[in-house]
């Protein structure tokens, strides 16, 4: 998919203010061992909400990356 078609999704959203929108990206792992999961996210705001609890924080590492236009890729690793 292109960046097009999430600017479409976006624009089709319910106008709450700011909006927060988000897609799997997909995993990947192991079933013994880390398992990566990606997800784009749009923020309206440029702040992408809070992907995690505090309890999660605690065990899996989290990667937050700018990709221009309000949207971010979550790489969360457990």
């Amino acid at each position: 998919m292109t960046r097009v078609h999430y600017h479409r999704e976006v624009a089709r959203a319910a106008a709450s203010s700011p909006r927060h929108l988000r897609w799997n990206w997909g995993e990947t792992g192991p079933a013994v061992g880390p398992n990566i999961f990606n997800t784009l996210v749009y923020a309206e705001d440029d702040h992408p909400p809070d992907v995690l609890n505090p309890m999660e924080r605690a065990v899996q590492s989290t990667d937050v990356r700018a990709f221009g236009d309000h949207f971010f890729l979550v790489t969360q690793v457990w």
